[in-house]
């Protein structure tokens, strides 16, 4: 098994995380990316087409409750 250096990799992900690479990247691999919404309970949804939406889970599955945003898409 290879050790892994969990500052180093710490680093990695915040350095990844403040430019918006690492969102970027999930988003480009998964088609969805999920973020914690204001409100309590609430999550926003970005989709790769650029949708923005907020909404709650149930029983795994993401309820979308509205549309909060339309966002061009940059390729």
């Amino acid at each position: 098994m290879e050790k892994v250096d969990v500052l180093k990799l710490a680093e990695l992900v915040n350095a990844q995380s403040l430019t918006g690479e690492l969102a970027e990247h999930l988003l480009n691999t998964n088609g969805v990316l999920y973020e914690a919404a204001e409100e309590t309970n609430k999550f926003r949804r970005l989709l790769q087409n650029g949708e923005v939406s907020e909404g709650y889970f149930q029983s795994g599955v993401f309820v979308n409750e509205k549309v909060v945003a339309c966002l061009p898409v940059t390729e």
